[in-house]
């Protein structure tokens, strides 16, 4: 019901009044993942929840994969299998196509750059720390994300950059702004001129689209 109804409040709007609720939507989200990237760093972490989660459950799923032995003359460093030899693992310690991080042929860590439970019995058996950022794909990694400085300054932990431009990566645009309702839409005045409308509209989707572009560029050259 509250479903439908906000989609009749939607097809009332004009084109600049919906350029509006997307542009203040996307905000929102925004502005969201800046509270929870602040959390993290009060709480020193390093990686998400999301990621922690993902990485336990591999290191829980370790002690199905009892068979471990060191390769001689492969391309990779370990093999991992299951007591009945039907599931295997082959891991590499440092992996150069990955940034040197430890890397494996299963589909899990393929999917995911998350160390699986292969990796995670190599670590038991090298004695190795392997919870630790430097096992795991620079996409996961906290300080990488677009809104990692951003956070750092609204945590007072870096000073802002002066009066430069803020980068797309650090730029949280309407962060500001309040949380608004169809009332506060209705009373929104805007342009009686179809080509002034047309501009606004075009403005704020060209901003929301350059973010979209600028994370995904990102997401592709961090693999």
């Amino acid at each position: 019901k509250e479903k439908g109804v906000k989609k009749k409040e939607l097809r009332s709007f004009n084109l600049y009044q919906l350029w509006q609720h997307l542009s203040n939507q996307f905000n929102r989200m925004e502005a969201r993942s800046l509270d929870i990237i602040c959390d993290l760093i009060r709480s020193k972490k390093k990686w998400s929840t999301f990621v922690d989660n993902m990485w336990q459950e591999q290191y829980r799923k370790a002690v199905d994969l009892p068979l471990a032995e060191l390769a001689v003359d492969c391309d990779f460093d370990w093999r991992v299998l299951s007591s009945d030899q039907t599931v295997s693992h082959l891991v590499v310690l440092e992996d150069d196509r990955l940034g040197g991080i430890p890397s494996c042929n299963c589909a899990c860590f393929i999917s995911s750059l998350v160390p699986c439970a292969g990796i995670c019995v190599v670590f038991s058996r090298i004695d190795a720390s392997l919870f630790h950022e430097a096992n795991l794909h620079r996409r996961w990694r906290l300080e990488y994300h677009p809104l990692y400085t951003k956070a750092l300054e609204k945590l007072n932990l870096i000073h802002p950059k002066g009066t430069e431009e803020p980068s797309p990566e650090t730029m949280v645009p309407g962060y500001s702004q309040s949380h608004l309702d169809i009332t506060a839409y209705q009373s929104v005045l805007y342009p009686a001129k179809a080509d002034v409308r047309y501009s606004v509209a075009h403005c704020e989707s060209a901003g929301i689209s350059q973010q979209f572009a600028w994370r995904w560029k990102g997401s592709l050259s961090s693999t």
